[in-house]
């Protein structure tokens, strides 16, 4: 026991004699640890600087895994680029660019779900393999309304196949909810406790406006005729229906009451799509400089600062 003890002091004797060689960020206040010893302190908070080198930095993870998060956001943003293209062509007809259009905004929205579901190599997956595929799930069901609603009513029949093609859609929340808090998950590992705290709100407040939209959909008969109009009134996981931005302006601009049935069931959604998209904006800026802190540095670790081994 006696040499056992000497051993752990003569080990913190040498983490407090040497120093952090790389920039690396406090996790309590964002300070920049360089020069500081390791057995320290941040000066501006106090927080240990064994607890920042412990902490599962997103700037420390794998390249490739650590770009395919930047390729999910941005590939969210094409989609919704091809979204608003889709509600702008579409003239209420079955024309094949609007069909075209939407149905490159779904690919491209389920695969950005599945870029950000991949597995982080070198730490446990299991325990997010459950929410992972959930994720994946719920978001490939709604996908089906648009593109086999009619085969699920004719093989179904109806009016059953009528009641699992509308429900298809609602499984746009849970996947939106889940995929904001896959977001949630990695502003706390940048740490950007402000982004983490957005990603959070949108989780809760996208999903129900969503829902209200969609009740209104319903309850005023707003049904969607033609495939390309199906493609753009559908809600899109992480954005909501797009198709909402083109009627809030209408609405705007003809100078409707906003206490009307129509307003007050399209403005929620189009107002928290456009947050998620200033949102996904920042996440493709933070997670774009985390790849290129993690090209310009060497992961700093607790054995790479000069502990010993």
């Amino acid at each position: 026991m006696r040499h056992k003890a000497l051993r752990h002091k003569q080990g913190m004797t040498a983490i407090a004699a040497q120093v952090v060689e790389a920039d690396l960020t406090c996790v309590g206040c964002g300070y920049n640890l360089r020069t500081q010893a390791l057995g320290g302190v941040c000066p501006e908070c106090g927080k240990s600087v064994q607890a920042t080198l412990r902490f599962p930095h997103l700037a420390r993870s794998a390249p490739r895994w650590l770009t395919s998060l930047v390729d999910s956001v941005t590939v969210l943003l094409v989609a919704f680029a091809f979204a608003v293209a889709c509600s702008w062509f579409d003239r209420g007809r079955d024309e094949p660019l609007p069909v075209l259009l939407g149905t490159i905004a779904w690919a491209l929205g389920w695969f950005a779900v599945w870029l950000l579901t991949r597995p982080e190599p070198g730490r446990p997956w299991a325990a997010r393999r459950v929410r992972a595929w959930l994720l994946r799930v719920t978001a490939t069901l709604p996908y089906a309304t648009a593109f086999a609603v009619v085969p699920l009513v004719r093989w179904i029949g109806d009016p059953l196949g009528v009641f699992v093609a509308g429900a298809l859609p609602l499984f746009v929340l849970p996947a939106t909810f889940l995929y904001y808090a896959h977001l949630r998950d990695a502003a706390l590992r940048l740490p950007n406790r402000r982004l983490a705290w957005q990603a959070a709100a949108l989780a809760w407040l996208l999903p129900p406006a969503v829902l209200m939209n969609m009740v209104g959909v319903v309850v005023l008969d707003r049904w969607p005729r033609t495939g390309g109009e199906i493609l753009a009134k559908m809600p899109m996981t992480g954005l909501g229906g797009t198709h909402d931005l083109s009627i809030t302006w209408q609405i705007l601009h003809a100078r409707v009451s906003l206490l009307d049935s129509t307003p007050l069931t399209v403005l929620p959604a189009a107002v928290m799509t456009v947050w998620a998209v200033a949102v996904l904006l920042q996440f493709r800026i933070a997670f774009a400089a985390a790849v290129r802190s993690r090209q310009g540095n060497p992961p700093v670790t607790p054995s790479t600062a000069g502990e010993p081994r």
